[in-house]
């Protein structure tokens, strides 16, 4: 019969690689072998000859093994090239494409990515308008209609006019006044007197020359103030933090990259940069509430979207005020890691997910399951801090941590194990690396012939 050979034609054995014109000889097929491994006797086909072509079964055939049964003849041991000899019907095959070195989405996590221990850390910062001065704001009751806070009336002052109520206080005259007007003592009078790290000059507050405190004014002593109504809110100017993505990929998402944002009288919170990967920036706004000492948080994308809110206290109790205030209610755990990791991440890890996971399609599911398992909001937050300390760093802080990765962006990496896809159409859509989810291919020769066509296919091969 009729074949065709070539010498020295080298390709991978998991490849539809076809070669070009050969040279045609006439060759017997030796008796009782198999159109899956036959043997060819031949004295003119050369000894070097490695790959063969039948045309009357239209299959491509590797060269295992050349034998001389005299001094001329030799016999050429055959395996059939299933991809090779199938390369139409493969690429006519509609599937699903776990992984290729083209049409890959970037986007998608790949399970097979190996992470190092060590990490990039990244920090920026931008300043907020909480002060070091800061300001007093002091709850008092009076008979004097007006500007109130519930039955109070609240004052805010700075440090030399908190000064100037002690001493206005502290006089013989007035005291004697406030204490025959309470029936007891002068601090009566004051509900509350703390201390908030807020700007004085910028305050919600109506500005006053005249405090009243029970039935006595401060006129004789020139104390300066402003007076709010309610408990007075000023909402501070929008803080603006530039997202440093380093990958540009499915890395720049939860588990390969974590964040966190400092906030002001909180700490460290947890966010989740996943909510941000449509975003160039994290929009911080924050409200001031000068009579509580509230201070809430309220963090959004570049759509307006709110993500993430915190609040705390951060009101400091002074001597002068009857109202303690307790500091020690702050939340716990605001700093802690999101829970859920995936099982995925052992076999990355290990260098051999493959084996920790399955198939392409059960690492295709382990990389959404991973993904949706640190896609968690971290819970929102109301605190209590208390004292000075707690807003001695007035930036907002963002610190990014990025993990060390193999490079999946490096050619080599793409050219022999591709990048997900997860899209069904047909392979031939594809060139290269290609690795598809159990995928079969119809009007393929014999079963044997199948079974090899569908495990090369499951388990990556080479489109070419």
């Amino acid at each position: 019969m009729t074949v065709t050979y070539w010498t020295a034609f080298s390709k991978r054995k998991n490849s539809t690689k076809q070669p070009t014109s050969g040279t045609d000889i006439t060759a017997r097929l030796k008796d009782n072998c198999s159109i899956i491994n036959p043997i060819f006797e031949s004295s003119s086909m050369p000894a070097n000859a490695n790959y063969i072509y039948v045309s009357e079964w239209g299959r491509y055939y590797f060269v295992t093994n050349v034998v001389y049964v005299s001094n001329t003849t030799k016999q050429f041991s055959c395996e059939v090239d299933v991809l090779a000899s199938y390369k139409s019907q493969i690429g006519a095959t509609s599937a699903r494409i776990a992984f290729s070195s083209s049409g890959w989405d970037k986007d998608i996590t790949d399970p097979r990515c190996v992470a190092k221990t060590t990490k990039l850390k990244y920090e920026a910062s931008a300043s907020t308008e909480l002060t070091a001065n800061g300001c007093y704001v002091m709850t008092v009751f009076n008979k004097i209609s007006g500007a109130s806070n519930g039955l109070g009336a609240t004052y805010i002052l700075d440090a030399a006019n908190m000064q100037k109520v002690k001493n206005w206080m502290g006089d013989d005259t007035v005291y004697q006044a406030l204490v025959d007007y309470f029936s007891g003592t002068p601090l009566d009078s004051i509900f509350s007197c703390t201390w908030v790290p807020f700007p004085y000059a910028a305050n919600p507050g109506a500005a006053v020359s005249v405090l009243y405190i029970g039935n006595q004014d401060s006129t004789l002593f020139g104390i300066d103030g402003y007076v709010i109504s309610g408990t007075g809110i000023l909402n501070g100017t929008e803080v603006l933090i530039t997202i440093p993505y380093r990958y540009n990929d499915f890395r720049d998402a939860s588990p390969y990259t974590d964040a966190q944002l400092y906030l002001p009288g909180i700490g460290n919170i947890d966010i989740n940069i996943n909510d941000f990967l449509d975003s160039t920036k994290i929009h911080i706004t924050y409200t001031m509430e000068y009579g509580t000492g509230d201070l809430t948080y309220y963090i959004r994308d570049d759509g307006g979207k709110l993500i993430q809110t915190a609040s705390c206290n951060v009101a400091s109790q002074c001597p002068l005020g009857q109202l303690n205030i307790n500091g020690g209610g702050m939340v716990s755990n605001i700093g802690g890691a999101l829970a859920g990791g995936a099982a995925f991440m052992i076999g990355s890890l290990s260098g051999n997910p493959a084996a920790a996971i399955g198939g392409a399609g059960a690492m295709l599911t382990a990389a959404t399951n991973t993904v949706l398992s640190y896609n968690k909001r971290s819970t929102s937050l109301k605190g209590n801090l208390g004292g000075r300390t707690s807003t001695e760093i007035r930036d907002i802080i963002f610190t990014g941590y990025y993990m060390d990765t193999e490079d999946v962006d490096a050619a080599a990496y793409i050219a022999v194990k591709g990048r997900p896809v997860a899209v069904s159409h047909a392979i031939s859509n594809h060139s290269g690396y290609v690795q598809c989810d159990d995928a079969s291919v119809a009007n393929v020769g014999t079963p044997i012939e199948k079974d090899r066509v569908n495990q090369y296919l499951n388990t990556g091969f080479f489109y070419e």
